[in-house]
């Protein structure tokens, strides 16, 4: 099999996705009216992905080319990763993962944070090669994509063939893109962690209460219009304020992040965990019975409860269970049954899974409790 450069990325020319408008406008035919549409993406609510597929189109029209690889940087492992290749030989690209820092002209992009212009790649002693795809000439840019200091990936374009070389405005203009594409990338990975962090908890990386809270208020919906069966989970730690007490909070703060780990491990991928508030906790269970919820909710106590903890040794969980429509017909009202059966699980003595049935007849509330001790 012969070897290529691992810098390259086959495609068509302007093969792949029609390019993102984003500034409406028709269809540009200078360099400057394709710039200006990479800046709309600056100030746009588009996802991360959607602007590398956007930069990648934009380029197509900008600087004619065969193959284009957009690596995503990991500066804390000093690697690159592959995240967008338009190239033929695609799959045998993406499959070999990370390419470190100062390996392969990309490679070296990304440690000198230099853009490159390598007109004859087979004569650069410093290529990769990759098996299973044909070796032939070719002319590369590499570009490094640099936001406020910080090197957010490379991207590599290539022409091939004998003599196809870029010229050295091509090369001019490449910069300025990528100067535009790496804030437009920035903002949008900024725009994400930000939506994230909105709905999560900081200390257990879990869903927060107020996505709890969106989150029930969809599921129940969703399963109203289906006709199908949505489950919810409600419980807390058993004598966590003693916890605090005796151990200090630093202590509570290990037990309530083993406690969301323990959680995320015995629940099905379709599950939303959360954590309400304290020492509380809920998961959504999407299409699923009343039946399959206990059995789900025992599971997760023995899980804690032959769980051995830094210095405290073990604890344990009580565990409410109600489900949708069987219980109720609202979120509120299926947060307030879910919390009766957690309230009689508490009086039963701890440590134990509860559903409405179990629970003698009393008012409700809509919001979880704040906790049972």
């Amino acid at each position: 099999m012969n070897p290529v450069r691992i810098d390259r990325k086959p495609t068509p020319t302007h093969g792949g996705e029609p390019p993102l408008r984003l500034s409406g406008s028709p269809h540009p035919s200078s360099p400057e009216g394709i710039l200006s549409d990479i800046t709309h993406l600056l100030v746009s609510e588009t996802s991360p992905e959607l602007v590398l597929g956007a930069v990648a189109d934009a380029l197509s029209e900008l600087i004619p080319h065969d193959t284009l690889s957009l690596y995503r940087a990991d500066p804390a492992l000093r690697v690159l990763r592959p995240e967008l290749v338009r190239d033929t030989h695609a799959a045998e690209i993406m499959a070999m993962g990370s390419l470190p820092y100062g390996t392969g002209i990309a490679g070296a992009v990304a440690e000198s944070e230099k853009p490159e212009l390598v007109q004859d790649t087979d004569l650069d002693p410093r290529a990769q090669f990759v098996d299973g795809t044909p070796r032939e000439a070719e002319a590369l840019i590499a570009i490094p994509l640099l936001a406020r200091g910080d090197l957010k990936g490379v991207l590599s374009l290539y022409r091939l063939g004998e003599g196809n070389h870029f010229a050295e405005n091509e090369f001019s203009l490449a910069i300025r893109f990528g100067e535009l594409a790496a804030l437009a990338i920035d903002n949008a990975e900024i725009r994400a962690r930000l939506e994230t962090e909105a709905v999560t908890d900081h200390l257990t990386t879990l869903n927060n209460h107020r996505y709890f809270h969106e989150r029930l208020g969809t599921e129940m919906r969703r399963a109203s219009r289906r006709r199908s069966p949505v489950s919810l989970l409600l419980y807390d730690i058993d004598d966590f304020k003693r916890v605090n007490d005796v151990y200090g909070h630093l202590v509570g703060d290990r037990v309530l992040q083993a406690v969301a780990s323990i959680t995320k491990d015995s629940c099905r991928r379709e599950d939303v965990v959360c954590r309400i508030g304290g020492e509380e906790f809920g998961v959504i269970l999407p299409d699923c019975e009343l039946g399959d919820a206990v059995a789900a909710g025992e599971r997760l106590r023995l899980a804690v409860e032959e769980a051995s903890l830094p210095v405290i040794g073990s604890i344990t969980v009580s565990v409410g269970v109600a489900q949708g429509p069987l219980h109720a017909s609202s979120p509120r009202e299926l947060v307030g049954h879910a919390d009766l059966a957690l309230f009689q699980a508490k009086a039963d003595g701890k440590n134990r899974v509860r559903t409405p049935e179990s629970a003698p007849p009393t008012e409700f509330g809509g919001e979880p409790g704040a906790g049972y001790g």
